[in-house]
C-alpha cells in the first residue's frame, strides 16, 4: 500500500506512470465519477469511488482485498489536494491494518496539474520513497490506528526533505 501526500490532481497520473507496468489502483472522490466519459477513464486507470465524509463498508471491504491479494494501492491520507500541513485522516490506516499490509510513504514534487507543454515537454518530478512500515495484525482499533495516522503522516514529511538514493 502506497500512501503519498496530495497537493494536486496530477499526482495520481505521474505515480501511476512511475508504477508502470504494475497496476496501481486509487480511491477518488465519487464526485469525480459524474460524468460517464471520465469515469470510464478513472476505472482504466484503476480508481473506485469513495464517499469522503461517509466511506462505505464495500468500499473499505473492496480496498482491503485489493491490499491483500498483493495488488498496489494510492491512497492520499489526507484526503483532498492541499498545500498546507493538513491533517491526516485514518482511513488509510484502517485499510492497513485490515489487509496486514506493508506501508511505503511516498512524497511527490512536481507539477499540480498537466497541460499540453508538460506532454511534449516533461517535467522535473520527484517521488520519494521512505523505507516501509509493517502494520501490526493487533493494530485495528481506534487508538492503534490513529498512531499509526500520526506515523503515516510524519514518514511522508519525513520524505520531503529527505534526499535519497529512493528516488524516480
Amino acid at each position: 500500500m502506497l500512501v503519498c501526500n496530495h497537493t494536486g490532481w496530477a499526482e495520481p497520473i505521474w505515480l501511476a506512470y512511475a508504477a508502470y507496468p504494475k497496476a496501481l489502483h486509487q480511491m477518488a472522490k465519487r464526485e469525480l465519477f459524474q460524468s460517464p466519459a471520465i469515469a470510464h477513464l478513472l476505472r482504466v486507470l484503476g480508481a473506485f469511488p469513495v464517499d469522503r465524509g461517509r466511506p462505505s463498508r464495500a468500499m473499505l471491504n473492496h480496498a482491503v482485498d485489493l491490499v491483500s491479494r498483493g495488488d498496489w494501492l494510492l491512497i492520499f491520507p489526507i484526503g483532498t489536494r492541499s498545500q498546507s500541513e493538513t491533517k491526516a485522516r485514518r482511513g488509510a490506516a484502517v485499510i492497513a491494518s485490515k489487509a496486514e499490509a506493508l506501508i511505503v510513504p511516498i512524497h511527490y514534487e512536481g507539477p499540480t496539474k498537466i497541460g499540453l507543454f508538460d506532454l511534449l515537454n516533461p517535467p522535473t518530478i520527484v517521488i520519494r520513497f521512505g523505507p516501509d512500515i509493517d502494520v501490526s495484525p493487533s493494530a485495528n482499533d481506534r487508538q492503534s490506528t490513529t498512531e499509526l495516522t500520526a506515523d503515516l503522516d510524519r514518514a511522508i514529511r519525513a520524505q520531503r526533505s529527505s534526499p535519497s538514493t529512493n528516488e524516480v
